[in-house]
C-alpha cells in the first residue's frame, strides 16, 4: 500500500495518504454516464423530472392500475418535453414471500413475519405459490412494468425462495 499511496508530503503532518497519480478522468464527470433512476408517482413535479432527466423510474408500488395511471402522466410528460417514452425504463416493486402448494399460508409465515399478524404481513406481502405470485405479476408487466423488483424475506438465512422463484415464477411471466 505505501508504494502505490505515499504519504501526504503536504507538510500538513497528517498520516493520511494519497494516490500517486490522478485518476484517468479526474475532471470530476464520470466517464460514462450514471443512468438516473426516480422512485415516486408525483404526477406533477416527480414524473415530470423523470420525463426531463429520468433515465428510468419505480412507481405503482406493485399495483396494476396505479402503474398505467401513473405511465400515462409519463407519457403525457414525455410528449410535453419531446423525450422519447420507449428509452425511459419503467419498474415497480413488491414483496413477495412463497408458499408451497396446499401449504397453509399462515403457519408457512411465521419465521418471516416475527411480531407481525398474518393479516399484518399479508397486507404488505404477496403470499401465494409460484403460480399464484406469476398471476399477479403478469398485469404489471401488461401495464407497461418493464422491472419488477421483488423483495423476499430472510433471503441472508435462507436462498431457497430466491431460487424457486427464479425457476418457478420468472418463467411464467412475460
Amino acid at each position: 500500500m505505501a508504494m502505490a499511496f505515499p504519504r501526504c508530503r503536504s507538510g500538513c503532518g497528517c498520516s493520511a495518504r494519497r494516490a500517486r497519480s490522478s485518476p484517468k478522468n479526474a475532471t470530476g464527470t464520470p466517464e460514462k454516464k450514471i443512468p438516473l433512476w426516480l422512485g415516486g408517482g408525483g404526477e406533477k413535479v416527480t414524473l415530470k423530472l423523470v420525463a426531463q432527466y429520468g433515465d428510468a423510474c419505480n412507481v405503482g408500488g406493485g399495483d396494476a392500475d396505479t402503474i398505467r395511471q401513473k405511465l400515462d402522466v409519463l407519457k403525457g410528460h414525455c410528449d410535453i418535453v419531446g423525450r422519447n417514452y420507449d428509452d425511459i425504463v419503467k419498474s415497480t416493486g413488491v414483496n413477495v414471500f412463497l408458499v408451497d402448494e396446499g401449504a397453509k399460508a399462515e403457519d408457512a409465515t411465521v419465521a418471516a413475519r416475527g411480531t407481525m399478524s398474518h393479516e399484518e404481513f399479508s397486507q404488505s406481502f404477496w403470499i401465494g405459490t409460484p403460480r399464484e405470485i406469476a398471476a399477479r405479476m403478469q398485469p404489471l408487466v401488461d401495464a407497461g412494468a418493464d422491472y419488477i423488483i421483488i423483495y423476499l424475506p430472510r433471503l441472508a438465512y435462507d436462498q431457497e425462495p430466491l431460487r424457486r422463484f427464479a425457476s418457478e415464477v420468472i418463467p411464467l411471466v412475460g
